[in-house]
């Protein structure tokens, strides 16, 4: 597994990418709902907006082939995961726990005490990898969503 990092060039491809991947994954969430979600989130505009505020875009490679992608940033001394999207060939193999471990090194590589992230309620793959990776819940985040922390293990210098 590799990341590949991209910036503002790819946002058309990242938001081709997201549209059919967020359908696929959120199929608890109402229809209209999630295409206004889609419409106001994902679009390339979106992207291109957020990778100006510092979020970091990568796809994710397995063998060299594109098989989602990831965004994050530092937020508040901790690293804040926004998204980890898998194309379903790629889910429960593994890849998501590479994907994070990595995440992991950049934050502990840059002197960030956790990673965090927001997870909806009802993604019950997502929760439980999270949870089976250490990630433990902190708070709510709307009326649907979970807020989760994994404090990252900083030694103290002696």
């Amino acid at each position: 597994m590799e990341l590949e990092f991209v910036g503002v060039e790819e946002s058309e491809n990242i938001s081709a990418m997201a549209f059919p991947l967020y359908r696929e994954v959120y199929t608890f969430v109402s229809h209209d709902v999630l295409e206004d979600f889609l419409a106001k989130n994902q679009t390339p505009e979106h992207i291109r907006e957020q990778m100006g505020a510092g979020m970091r875009y990568a796809y994710i490679l397995i063998r060299g082939d594109r098989a989602g992608y990831v965004c994050f940033c530092p937020r508040d001394g901790s690293m804040f995961l926004s998204k980890l999207y898998l194309l379903a060939d790629h889910r429960g193999h593994g890849v998501g726990s590479d994907v994070i471990a990595y995440v992991e090194d950049i934050a502990l590589k840059e002197g960030l005490s956790s990673i965090s992230l927001d997870v909806q309620g009802d993604n019950l793959g997502a929760k439980h990898l999270y949870e089976k990776l250490g990630f433990k819940v902190t708070g709510t985040v709307g009326s649907c969503s979970l807020r989760m922390e994994k404090p990252l293990g900083l030694c103290e210098p002696i």
